[in-house]
């Protein structure tokens, strides 16, 4: 009976467990990147049948020691996606985990993709776990975006026009047109076009000429002539331009879908591209499906980030949790590090919820708690046994 009693304790024990592992579970139904686990109950028996005994015959001569509820295994089934409204919010679509370290240096795995960019490192939200990129020579790096985090600015050295020159139209104004100098300041000059005929240097062939000068704030800063043989242009020409509190830039003039016309309105050329921009700030920070961090910056420049370092755990039983939605791998086989892929996408804008099913855990949650009343019953019959076993003894 006393061994009855203690059979009995260890199944309560042992749905106890279960029910702080379901409660666990149904706790963090809403943590996200959070793996369930289940209890492994086992029996366990004290002893076992004789040697040279038929298997059909053997007398089992096992003591029955109860149940065996240390283990627990963890459920690696996806969670359900979530869509949401942040840049840097990454979901795994496949098998794997991204790589994280934490403040003390040691590696981590997780499905948790909420990030967040402090002092320049992309870490876990909410904690300074940092999010770990695949190297050139395929180390591993935190990612830092220090030297991203400014996009330099470039001088203009290209401004290509188009429309057309109307002949008779012998003063042309374009009033408002930014170029940018070597610091990536914005200067905004006026653009003044005048016709005059002029002959080549052969004395031979004529060409028409239009003197295009550019003035900043009233002061001419620079100017250059638009030759045209006909209706042929004969550029591209430079343009030097003197800025004002700045160094001095050539830009290149290029014109070669500017028509010279006899009729028709009015002369409308305009400048369509101009290859300089100013300093920028980001603006937008995401993952692509390859995992690549893409920047987009307040220039409207576009640099492609660190690549994303991604693991491949074959032995995901030795994954051990850690809290915050963390994992340490215990295993002896190596991790696979390796890069997003078809079998293993990144997307954006989307988090991985917990893998909680309700209906599972109230299931077992039930389950449990018949478990552990059957127990304490068979401990409360036990003791009922053994008080009347001492009472015998005592009338004795």
């Amino acid at each position: 009976m006393i061994n009855s009693i203690y059979i009995a304790l260890s199944g309560m024990l042992g749905h106890e467990r279960g029910l702080n592992v379901i409660g666990n579970n149904v706790t963090n139904m809403n943590t996200l990147g959070f793996r369930g686990s289940t209890v492994n109950f086992a029996d366990v028996f004290l002893g076992a049948a004789p040697n040279g005994l038929g298997a059909g015959m053997a007398e089992q001569r096992g003591i029955g020691g109860g149940v065996d509820a240390s283990r627990s295994s963890v459920d690696f089934q996806p969670g359900t996606p979530q869509t949401t409204a942040n840049d840097l919010d990454t979901f795994l679509d496949g098998d794997g985990f991204f790589i994280v370290q934490d403040e003390a240096g040691a590696i981590r795995y997780t499905r948790a993709g909420a990030f967040d960019l402090v002092d320049d490192d992309l870490v876990l939200k909410g904690q300074k776990t940092k999010l770990m990129s695949l190297g050139a020579n395929g180390q591993l790096l935190p990612i830092n975006l220090k030297d991203l985090r400014i996009n330099a600015g470039k001088a203009t050295g290209n401004i290509t026009l188009d429309g057309n020159f109307k002949t008779n139209d012998t003063d042309f104004t374009i009033d408002s047109q930014d170029v940018f100098d070597k610091k990536g300041n914005k200067h905004t000059l006026k653009l003044t076009f005048k016709f005059f005929k002029a002959q080549s240097n052969d004395n031979l062939s004529p060409f028409d000429v239009w003197r295009m000068n550019a003035s900043e704030d009233g002061k001419d800063v620079g100017s250059t002539d638009l030759k045209f043989n006909g209706v042929i242009q004969q550029g591209p020409s430079t343009l030097h331009l003197a800025l004002a509190g700045a160094d001095a830039i050539d830009v290149n003039i290029d014109y070669p879908l500017v028509n010279i016309l006899n009729v028709g309105n009015d002369s409308n050329v305009k400048v369509s591209n101009q290859d300089g921009y100013a300093l920028g700030q980001i603006t937008v920070k995401a993952f692509d499906e390859k995992g690549v961090l893409k920047l987009t910056y307040s220039n409207g420049q576009n640099v492609d980030g660190p690549k994303l370092a991604l693991a491949q755990v074959i032995d995901q039983t030795a994954l051990v949790q850690v809290g915050d939605a963390l994992f340490e791998y215990r295993g002896k086989d190596p991790v696979t590090v390796r890069e997003a892929g078809e079998d293993l996408k990144v997307k954006g804008h989307t988090l991985e919820g917990s893998n909680v099913d309700l209906t599972t855990e109230f299931s077992q949650l039930i389950l449990m708690q018949r478990g552990y009343q059957a127990s304490s019953q068979v401990m409360s019959t036990a003791n009922d046994m053994l008080q009347e076993l001492l009472d015998l003894r005592g009338r004795r």
